[in-house]
């Protein structure tokens, strides 16, 4: 078996939503990432939506869509 990669801070929500669609066909969607200290949140959205501010603070992930 080949070991699978950590990141430093034991979030390796990437390389999992790859995983997943390569071996499960599970095609990523939105992924919400944060800061190293976690007082920024932001999406990562899939090609070719972008991350759209809809109101609320700009450094929360809930106040992001994708579109």
């Amino acid at each position: 078996k080949v070991p699978l990669p950590q990141s430093a801070a034991g979030r390796d929500e990437l390389f999992v939503a790859l995983r997943r669609w390569v071996e499960e066909g599970s095609s990523p969607g939105r992924i919400d990432i944060a800061s190293r200290d976690g007082s920024v949140t932001m999406p990562i959205c899939p090609h070719p939506q972008k991350a759209v501010l809809t109101g609320g603070a700009p450094t929360v992930a809930a106040s992001w869509v994708c579109r």
